[in-house]
């Protein structure tokens, strides 16, 4: 299985998953939206880590995340930030209460970037306080999956083994959503675990990850501007979205 592949995958189940959470208020039985959601997040992380092996300028990665972590916070608010009762007047473009994905994404690579230029030399030591550091700062601004997100991706970063990946996917699943596996939840109307039913959605991504293969995936694609297009697509999909969810939701309920 490709990295593109894997992509697509991602994209369409976060897609499903947005979906879910912004018209949960619509849908009945949307839990099943975000269930599927799940298979996202593990999906992307393991990607990022990917990245940082196999890119050519991980500093230029870096800048690439952070940029789109800037340019799809306005998006990301307006999605989730206008769920209830809104007006003309009081429509949220922005709050600190709640970051997108993006910033965890670059606060990855950027520990990830100051471990490699450090690791070899006297502030080894030093550099390695970047991940502690790095998941502080994501927790604090209460970014997309916290400190956690950091801790994956770098965990996913340093495992080269491949079952030990897939172990490690698992893992991670089981970290998020096993401790609320005592709540219930609906359905389909049958009462279920909410922490069981997200794990099993997210350890799915483990069983992806065993058959990805190491190629891009892209062999056919022809010249440097469609392979830089197609690789910008999978960036700019994360604000065009959330852009498109928030229209659908805040329009009618303002005109």
């Amino acid at each position: 299985m490709s990295s593109f592949a894997l992509k697509i995958v991602a994209l369409t189940a976060m897609i499903i998953d947005h979906i879910g959470d912004v018209f949960s208020y619509r849908i009945p039985d949307y839990l099943f939206l975000r269930v599927i959601g799940r298979i996202a997040f593990p999906l992307y992380a393991f990607m990022v880590a990917e990245g940082c092996r196999h890119t050519r300028d991980i500093k230029k990665y870096m800048l690439r995340l952070g940029a789109f972590a800037l340019i799809s916070e306005v998006p990301f608010d307006l999605c989730f930030r206008n769920k209830g009762y809104i007006t003309v007047s009081n429509i949220t473009f922005y709050s600190f209460e709640y970051q997108n994905v993006f910033f965890n994404l670059f606060l990855a690579v950027l520990a990830i970037f100051i471990w490699e230029r450090f690791k070899d030399k006297k502030y080894r030591f030093a550099a390695a306080l970047i991940f502690p550091a790095c998941m502080w700062v994501g927790e604090t601004m209460n970014a997309d999956y916290g400190w956690f997100a950091v801790a994956f991706i770098a965990a996913l970063y340093f495992i080269r083994d491949k079952r030990l990946r897939v172990s490690a996917m698992v893992a991670g699943a089981a970290v998020l959503y096993l401790p609320d596996a005592g709540y219930p939840a609906l359905l389909f109307g049958h009462r279920v675990s909410f922490g069981g039913v997200m794990f099993l959605s997210a350890a799915l991504p483990a069983v992806l990850v065993g058959f990805y293969d190491g190629r891009r995936g892209l062999e056919r694609v022809k010249g440097g501007p469609a392979l830089t297009a197609v690789k910008y697509f999978f960036y700019a999909m994360y604000p065009l979205h959330l852009i498109a969810l928030a229209a659908v939701n805040i329009l009618p309920r303002i005109f």
